[in-house]
């Protein structure tokens, strides 16, 4: 760990874009935001996935950061916010996959637009490549396992899992823009 003075001499360089400077933060506080991401997760290669984000940002958003703050928990809360972000998109995805509504009963507004819905998530699957619709299909709609994607189709089970999150983001990204 490096002390608090180093620190700001560090994000200083980082600022003025020293590629070094910022590799030195990302080695000290990867594992710090890792380890919290995980204990929000519960799924390792999701945090993986969510702390590599969270660098990305604090470098698009190093313009924003005070020099008052702590630099570990600005990131931290950075990553949060990516992983709260994530959850919502992921609730209101799982919601039209499994066209499940959390009342029991329905209302005709609630039917007509989870048909709406559904025509929607239908048409945006039938526009992601090949391999992503693929392994969406045989994932949430004939209910395979990654193991037997896999074997299915000739790739190992990490492949099947980056390749469902690709095709998940792709999902989000174009409902969340209609």
């Amino acid at each position: 760990m490096i002390k608090q003075i180093d620190v700001q001499s560090i994000i200083k360089k980082a600022k003025n874009n020293d590629n070094k400077a910022f590799d030195i933060l990302i080695n000290t506080y990867w594992k710090d935001i890792f380890a919290f991401i995980l204990s929000k997760t519960k799924n390792r290669e999701r945090a993986i996935d969510i702390t590599n984000l969270t660098f990305i940002k604090v470098f698009e958003k190093f313009s924003t950061y005070k020099e008052e703050l702590n630099f570990k928990n600005w990131a931290i809360t950075i990553a949060y916010n990516i992983f709260r972000d994530q959850e919502k998109k992921e609730k209101i995805f799982f919601l039209l996959i499994d066209n499940t509504f959390i009342d029991n009963e329905p209302t005709q507004l609630e039917i007509l637009i989870k048909k709406e819905d559904a025509k929607f998530l239908k048409k945006a699957i039938g526009h992601l490549k090949v391999g992503f619709k693929e392994v969406i299909i045989k994932h949430y709609y004939e209910g395979m396992t990654f193991s037997e994607i896999a074997i299915e189709l000739g790739i190992s089970k990490g492949n099947v899992r980056t390749t469902l999150h690709r095709a998940r983001k792709e999902l989000y990204n174009n409902y969340s823009q209609n």
